[in-house]
């Protein structure tokens, strides 16, 4: 009772922040952007608005009934034609008030602009790619990033960023075939360490952990990446997509440091130094979405990746064994079984400090993929999904399974011309069910103007 209480307070605070959002549009509207040097009114005449406003709310249905996640978001998009294109700009101002009630976040969610060629579009800018049709799942969807600090709460398609893109799609009736080069790697965001969102690998709890950034952020040509898909249509009720792509995961591997201190002649663990990674590799994907009869789908999507990051261990050592270890208090034992307890924690150590070259990684081959059924009609969606993943030429020192299989189900309905939503999210892992269902609501304004 006293965390809905806690809970309502929380949403009545935030309530003053819609009005300043909207004291800030309305500014924006009547004083800055009719403001052009020349033919600004002119300007001003051919941009055209639309936007929206969110007010969203999970509560957890067990337990405490805690507010995980609650927050206003406000929507802007700019469109202004040009003589052979148009210009394209959408912005997001965010208040997480179950974080602050006071805190506003500015994403520049995409800006760009788009030539018309013969035959063809060329887009340069920040832009939102979409080249998958998972849902909750990014198998063939690589390019643009990916916000996962609170993924569960968001709609998917608001889960990806843009990203800074030149893009070239040339059109052949139908058939499509788009060009796509980045300069700068954008990795996807995570959630803070040690938040209930947290996709970082666990830690042992008795060893003084850290994570690290990449490193340097100067952009050379090495940085730069490439992709090409192949868009067809080879029957009016179905579609085929294959892209190939040298592309960097946008969720980082780590490169794991144990630091070490020498004691009584023992080499002990000191600390663990996690490096963020993202080593590019070949990529190749195929999609296809087949209409089975009116508005249910067949759709399914399978990644390969000629190499990526797996973790690993040495042979007979665990971090399971090296919390043990370490949370042992050496006072309650005999000298004779702390002398041995030492010497296994040197062993590991010296063992782990062995292959710190490659950092604890092995690159393996890797397919992950999708096959499911979605139904959309009157305002209902419904999905259900199988997913997979396999790890090639397996290695028995991984710490990740060969294979990995879940299901997921969907279920949607919207209201109110789309400005209100009721949807249930299950998935279900291969070792036993894992639901995290959750009821959301969206409530909206529509198109600002």
């Amino acid at each position: 009772m006293h965390t809905m209480q806690h809970a309502l307070d929380m949403l009545i605070k935030s309530l003053k922040n819609i009005v300043e959002l909207c004291l800030l549009i309305l500014f924006l509207l009547c004083f800055v952007l009719p403001v052009f040097p020349g033919n600004g009114a002119r300007l001003y005449a051919q941009i055209s608005w639309s936007g929206y406003m969110e007010n969203y709310n999970a509560v957890t249905t067990t337990g405490r009934n805690e507010l995980i996640s609650g927050r206003n978001q406000l929507r802007i998009n700019l469109l202004t034609k040009l003589p052979d294109g148009r210009a394209y700009a959408s912005h997001d101002i965010r208040n997480n008030y179950s974080f602050s009630p006071d805190s506003i976040n500015y994403t520049l969610r995409e800006a760009w602009v788009e030539l018309y060629l013969p035959n063809s579009d060329l887009r340069v800018g920040r832009q939102v790619i979409v080249w998958g049709q998972a849902d909750g799942a990014f198998i063939a969807d690589l390019i643009s990033p990916v916000d996962f600090s609170e993924f569960l709460t968001r709609s998917f398609d608001d889960l990806r960023t843009g990203v800074d893109a030149i893009s070239y799609t040339r059109y052949f009736g139908s058939q499509s075939l788009q060009l796509v080069a980045n300069p700068v790697f954008q990795s996807y965001t995570l959630p803070a360490p040690g938040s209930r969102w947290d996709v970082r690998p666990p830690l042992p709890d008795s060893l003084n952990a850290s994570f690290a950034p990449s490193g340097s952020n100067t952009i050379t040509l090495r940085n730069m990446q490439f992709a090409a898909r192949l868009s067809l249509r080879p029957t009016a009720g179905s579609d085929l997509n294959l892209a190939v792509m040298y592309w960097r995961p946008g969720l980082p591997s780590y490169r794991k440091t144990l630091m070490a201190v020498e004691e009584s002649g023992f080499r002990l663990p000191e600390q663990l130094i996690l490096k963020e990674q993202f080593k590019p590799t070949f990529i190749a994907t195929v999609g296809s979405v087949f209409r089975l009869a009116g508005s249910l789908n067949s759709q399914s999507e399978i990644a390969f990746y000629y190499r990526r990051d797996a973790d690993y261990l040495p042979a007979n050592v665990s971090f399971e064994r090296i919390n043990e270890l370490l949370a042992t208090d050496p006072q309650t034992l005999p000298l004779e079984e702390i002398i041995r307890l030492a010497g296994e924690l040197d062993s590991i150590t010296r063992s782990i400090q062995a292959d710190s070259a490659s950092g604890l990684l092995m690159a393996k081959p890797f397919i992950s993929g999708m096959t499911g059924l979605r139904y959309t009609r009157s305002g209902w969606l419904i999905s259900t999904q199988y997913l997979a993943e396999l790890i090639l030429d397996y290695d028995q020192r991984l710490l990740q399974e060969e294979y990995y299989h879940s299901a997921t189900f969907l279920m949607q309905r919207t209201f109110r011309r789309e400005t209100m939503a009721l949807r249930t999210f299950f998935v279900s892992g291969r070792t036993g069910k894992k639901c995290a269902g959750y009821l959301a609501g969206y409530l909206t304004e529509g198109d600002l103007i």
